[in-house]
């Protein structure tokens, strides 16, 4: 099961909008799905998954810092393709 995350973060249930990893709202789905679902999207929209975690219990700064760490592999990403 992953996340489907795009160059405007994760996307809600349903591909409604945009949230974090593991947070309540985050789309949870079959990787064959989540394949399925993006295929249309060109690489200008950085689609990529993130194995979806067991529901565990949660520190809210442990979301921030893996969303941080998301962000800046991203960006560090998009620097290389245009050197």
């Amino acid at each position: 099961m992953v996340h489907i995350r795009t160059e405007n973060g994760v996307w809600r249930t349903g591909g409604r909008g945009y949230t974090w990893a593991g947070k309540p709202d985050a789309w949870v789905l079959p990787f064959e799905e989540a394949v399925k679902r993006i295929s249309h999207c060109g690489p200008e929209k950085h689609g990529a998954f993130i194995l979806a975690e067991p529901d565990t219990p949660r520190r809210p700064e442990d979301d921030t810092i893996k969303a941080l760490e998301a962000d800046a592999a991203l960006h560090k990403r998009a620097a290389e393709e245009c050197l």
